[in-house]
C-alpha cells in the first residue's frame, strides 16, 4: 500500500468546520485546492478523524446511504391491481346483480375481478422481491484512518473529513478529494460511460465548472478501483455525492403512461355513458309507463350491467402478463406490467453508448509496425513485457486476444524474465529485463507518446530507421484510430549489456517496434437491432460521457447519422427554446453527464415524443446479469 505518511501534509485537525457548509460541499469546490488545504477546508488530518470527531459528525450529517426508495408494500402492490375505474365499473356491476338477484351474473363478475387483481398482483410482487434480492449485493465495508489507526468500517458510517484508502477491486464509497496516488485508475462508466479506465492524479485543477470526465483528482462515490493505490479524503457524502444528486434528479414518482391515462379515460367514459343512459333509460320507461317504478329501476340496473366490459380487466392483465413471460424468457424482471405497454409506445429510444451499443470491456482489435503492417515481433514483445502484470484492463485484453488467436507461445518460453519495472502514471509504460541466448533485453510497453520519447530507431521491416522520419506518422496513426474510437499502446525494445535488475534510466535509445490497438467492440446485435428499431418507426438517439471521436465511430458503425451530434457543453450554452431544437435535431450526444441526460429525455417527454432509456451498465447491472436477472421498470 502507498506511503501515506511520507506526505509533508498536516497531521494535526484545525477546528471550526462549519458542518452544514460541508452538508452541501460538491467536488467542485475542491479541484482547484490543494490537499493541505482540502484537509483544513474539512477539519482532517493524514491521520484522520478521532473516533469522537467522527460520531460527532456522523449525528449531523447523517448515514452515507442514498436514499432509498419508498418501501413498496403487499398492500399497495394490491391497491394498485383494484384502484382501476374499470374494475370499479365491475364491482358496481356485481352488486347491482347481487340486488336483482343474479347471483350468476355476480360471481361471474366477481371472478374476473379477482383473476385480474390477484394475477397482476402476483406478477408485480414477484417482480419487486427479486429486485431487492439484487439490491442486498452491494459493497458494505471501506478502509478508513480514524486517529492514525487503519480500519474496516460500514459505508454508511462515513463522514466528511474521513481518510479513505483505496485499491484495486474496490468500490469508492464516498466522493473523494485524492491526497496521493500510485497508478491509480477508476472505471467511472457508471457517471461518464467512458469505456477506458480514469487515470487519477493530485495535484489541483484549474478552476472552472469541469465535468466529472476531467475532475482527475476527484474519486467519485460508485466507481471502480481498476488498478492502483489511493488516498482520499471524504469531501461529500449520501445525497451530496455526484451519485447521490443524480439518485436526487430520477427520485421523481412514476408519471402516469399514455396506456394507463387511456384505461383511466376508457373507464371514465364508460361510467358516463352508463350514467346517461340508465339515466335515460329509466327517465323513458317512467314517462312512457312501461312498467312500475320499480321496475324501470331494475330494467335500467340490468342495462348498466349489461353494458359493462366484464372481461376486458383480465384480458388486459393476462396479455400484459404473458408478455412479461416472455420478457422473463430473455433474462428480464418487469417491476410493474404496465412497462410492458409502454415498451410497445415507444417512438423515441435513448441509448447510452458503454454496455448497451458495446460490449463495455476492452479488448485488443490489431497489431502491426509502423507502417501499420502486422508483425509478429510487435505481439510476442507485447506479452514478454506484460508477464507479470495481467489485473489491469489492456494487459487482460492482451492476454485475452493471445489465448483467442492460439498464439504460439513457444517463442515466448525462450525468454528468462530478470526484473519488472511497472507501470506508473509519470513514465505511462512498464518495462521487462530478459534474457534469451545470452543476450538481455529491456522490453517496453505504455502511452505512444512516452515510448517515442524512449526511442531513437524504428523497426521496418527487417531495417532499423530514425525515429525522426517516422514521428509525424506515428501520431498520425495515433489520431486516425483515435477518431475509430480506439487507443494505441506502443512497444519497443533495446538490447542491453548483461544486468540483474531493471531502472528507468534504461528506457532510452530504445527501438519502436509497433502497437498494440484497444477498445470497446460493438455488440454484434447493435447494428441490426438498431435497424429494426428504425423499420418500427423508432428514431435512436445515442446519450453518452464518451468523447467525439469515439461517439462519432460508434453512430457510423450502427447506421445513425455521425453528423447530427452536439456536446453536453454546447447543450448548456441554449436557451430553453434552442435546447429543445438540437434535442429534436440531433441523434448524437457527447460528454454529457446523467443530469444532461435527465434533461435530454424532459424535453423530448415535453414534446410529446414517448421515451424510453436504457442506461449506464453499473455495477449492480452487472451483478444482476451475472444472475440473469436484468430489472426493467416502467
Amino acid at each position: 500500500m502507498i506511503g501515506y505518511k511520507n506526505l509533508k501534509l498536516r497531521r494535526t485537525a484545525p477546528q471550526g468546520i462549519d458542518l452544514e457548509k460541508a452538508k452541501t460541499f460538491s467536488y467542485k469546490d475542491f479541484l482547484a485546492k490543494s490537499a493541505e488545504d482540502s484537509l483544513k477546508e474539512l477539519g482532517s488530518s493524514l491521520s484522520g478523524l478521532k473516533k469522537e470527531e467522527a460520531e460527532a459528525r456522523l449525528k449531523i450529517l447523517g448515514l452515507n446511504e442514498l436514499e432509498k426508495g419508498k418501501k413498496v408494500s403487499a398492500f399497495s402492490i394490491f391497491w394498485e391491481q383494484i384502484s382501476s375505474p374499470l374494475l370499479f365499473i365491475l364491482f358496481v356491476a356485481a352488486v347491482i346483480s347481487g340486488i336483482l338477484g343474479d347471483r350468476t351474473d355476480m360471481a361471474i363478475i366477481i371472478s374476473m375481478i379477482f383473476l385480474s387483481s390477484v394475477l397482476g398482483f402476483f406478477q408485480e410482487y414477484r417482480s419487486q422481491k427479486a429486485v431487492a434480492l439484487l439490491a442486498k449485493s452491494v459493497s458494505l465495508r471501506a478502509d478508513v484512518i480514524r486517529g492514525g489507526v487503519e480500519q474496516k468500517i460500514a459505508t454508511s458510517r462515513l463522514v466528511v473529513g474521513d481518510i479513505v484508502k483505496i485499491s484495486a477491486g474496490d468500490v469508492v464509497a464516498a466522493d473523494l478529494r485524492l491526497v496521493e496516488s500510485k497508478n491509480l485508475s477508476l472505471n467511472e462508466s457508471v457517471l461518464t460511460g467512458e469505456s477506458f479506465a480514469a487515470e487519477k492524479e493530485t495535484a489541483p485543477l484549474p478552476s472552472g465548472e469541469l465535468v466529472p470526465q476531467d475532475a482527475k483528482n476527484i474519486a467519485f462515490m460508485g466507481t471502480s478501483v481498476m488498478s492502483g493505490d489511493g488516498l482520499g479524503l471524504v469531501i461529500a457524502v449520501a445525497a451530496s455525492s455526484q451519485l447521490g444528486k443524480t439518485a436526487h434528479y430520477l427520485k421523481v414518482e412514476n408519471p402516469e403512461t399514455e396506456f394507463q391515462v387511456g384505461v383511466r379515460r376508457l373507464g371514465d367514459f364508460l361510467i358516463w355513458v352508463t350514467s346517461i343512459l340508465v339515466a335515460f333509460v329509466f327517465l323513458i320507461n317512467v314517462v312512457l309507463g312501461r312498467g312500475s317504478f320499480f321496475e324501470s329501476l331494475l330494467f335500467a340496473l340490468a342495462l348498466a350491467v349489461g353494458l359493462t366490459p366484464e372481461l376486458l380487466p383480465a384480458i388486459i392483465t393476462i396479455n400484459l402478463s404473458q408478455g412479461a413471460v416472455e420478457m422473463a424468457k430473455k433474462s428480464v424482471i418487469v417491476k410493474k406490467l404496465i412497462a410492458i405497454e409502454n415498451l410497445g409506445n415507444i417512438n423515441v429510444l435513448c441509448t447510452d453508448k458503454t454496455g448497451t451499443l458495446t460490449e463495455g470491456k476492452i479488448k485488443l482489435f490489431d497489431f502491426f509496425d509502423a507502417e501499420e503492417r502486422h508483425s509478429q515481433n510487435v505481439i510476442l514483445n507485447a506479452l514478454l513485457s506484460s508477464s507479470t502484470e495481467k489485473s489491469n484492463p489492456l494487459e487482460s485484453a492482451l492476454w485475452e486476444f493471445a489465448k483467442e488467436e492460439k498464439f504460439d507461445g513457444s517463442e515466448l518460453k525462450k525468454y528468462r524474465e530478470i526484473d519488472y519495472l511497472g507501470f506508473d502514471f509519470e513514465r505511462r509504460m512498464n518495462s521487462v529485463l530478459a534474457e534469451k541466448d545470452g543476450k538481455y533485453f529491456v522490453v517496453s510497453k505504455g502511452a505512444v507518446e512516452a515510448v517515442l520519447k524512449a526511442c531513437s530507431s524504428v523497426l521496418i521491416g527487417s531495417k532499423e530507421e530514425k525515429i525522426s522520419h517516422y514521428e509525424e506518422r506515428i501520431m498520425d496513426t495515433v489520431k486516425k484510430f483515435g477518431e475509430r474510437g480506439m487507443r494505441l499502446m506502443a512497444v519497443s525494445v533495446r538490447e542491453i549489456s548483461p544486468a540483474e535488475e531493471i531502472s528507468s534510466a534504461q528506457e532510452k535509445e530504445m527501438i519502436f517496434l509497433g502497437f498494440l490497438a484497444f477498445g470497446d467492440q460493438l455488440k454484434q446485435t447493435a447494428k441490426e437491432t438498431i435497424k429494426k428499431l428504425s423499420d418500427l418507426g423508432v428514431e435512436i438517439k445515442i446519450l453518452t460521457g464518451d468523447n467525439e471521436y469515439v461517439s462519432r465511430h460508434v453512430a457510423s458503425e450502427v447506421g445513425l447519422p455521425a453528423e447530427k451530434i452536439i456536446s453536453g457543453d454546447d447543450l448548456l450554452k441554449l436557451s430553453d427554446g434552442d435546447f429543445n431544437i438540437a434535442v429534436k435535431n440531433k441523434s448524437i450526444f457527447y460528454r454529457i453527464t446523467p443530469e444532461h441526460k435527465l434533461k435530454i429525455i424532459e424535453s423530448l417527454k415535453s414534446m410529446g415524443e414517448a421515451v424510453g432509456f436504457m442506461g449506464d451498465r453499473t455495477r449492480r447491472a452487472r451483478e444482476a446479469q451475472a444472475t440473469r436477472l436484468r430489472p426493467l421498470s416502467a
